[in-house]
C-alpha cells in the first residue's frame, strides 16, 4: 500500500491557517510544513525554524518550464544550465538582500561578502529575531553546480532559500506571515527567477 500524498494547499488555506495560528506560540508554525500553491507558484515549506531567533525556515519553489520562460538555447547543455542557475541564484540573493536593506550576502563557504549585520530588522516588517528575512546562499566566484538554484533539462527551475517566519517574542504574527509568504516570496521569485 502506497503512502498517501499530502494534499497541496492553496492561498485560501494559507490565509485560514495563518489566521488560525495568529498570536499562538511559535511551534504552531509547524502546520505550514509541506506543499502549497501560492499565487500559482509550487512552494514547499521544507523545514520550520524552532523560534524566531533560530536559523530561518527552509523553503523551496519549482517553476514549470512555462513559468520560468527560459530560452531553449540556455538549456542546450549542462554547462549552460549550470551557468543560468548561477546567474539566477545571484539575482535572487541580490534581490533578497536589497529587500532587507542591503546586508551581506551569504556565500556558499559560510562566510559573508561584507556589509552590515545581516540580522538587522527587515525594512517595513515587524517582529523579533529574523522575522521577515528572505535569503539565499549566493554562489562563489566560480560557476559550479550548486543546490540553491537548479535548472533542469526540461526548462523547469528549482530554488531553495530561507524565510524568517514573523513573530513578536515567541508569538506568531499571522498577518505578517501572510504578507511574507503570500506576497513577498512570490514577488521575489517572479522578479528574480522568471525570464523576461
Amino acid at each position: 500500500m502506497r503512502a498517501k500524498e499530502p494534499r497541496v494547499r492553496d492561498d485560501r488555506d494559507l490565509r485560514a491557517l495563518l489566521e488560525r495560528i495568529d498570536g499562538r506560540g511559535y511551534g504552531a508554525y509547524r502546520d505550514l510544513k509541506g506543499p502549497w500553491v501560492v499565487q500559482g507558484l509550487a512552494l514547499s515549506v521544507d523545514h520550520v525554524q524552532g523560534d524566531p531567533f533560530a536559523a530561518p525556515s527552509r523553503v523551496s519553489v519549482v517553476l514549470s518550464p512555462e513559468q520560468a520562460g527560459l530560452d531553449s538555447a540556455l538549456l542546450a547543455s549542462e554547462a549552460r544550465r549550470i551557468g543560468v542557475a548561477s546567474f539566477l541564484a545571484r539575482a535572487f540573493a541580490a534581490a533578497a538582500r536589497a529587500r532587507t536593506g542591503g546586508g551581506p550576502a551569504r556565500r556558499n563557504d559560510g562566510g559573508t561578502t561584507g556589509g552590515h549585520d545581516d540580522r538587522a530588522p527587515v525594512a517595513g516588517r515587524e517582529g523579533s529575531g529574523r522575522s521577515g528575512e528572505i535569503a539565499m546562499v549566493e554562489p562563489g566566484q566560480e560557476v559550479l553546480p550548486q543546490t540553491a538554484v537548479q535548472v533542469h533539462p526540461d526548462g523547469s527551475v528549482e530554488a531553495r532559500f530561507t524565510v524568517g517566519l514573523p513573530a513578536r517574542g515567541r508569538r506568531i504574527l499571522g498577518r505578517a506571515a501572510l504578507a511574507l509568504l503570500g506576497q513577498d516570496v512570490p514577488a521575489l521569485v517572479e522578479g528574480a527567477l522568471v525570464a523576461r
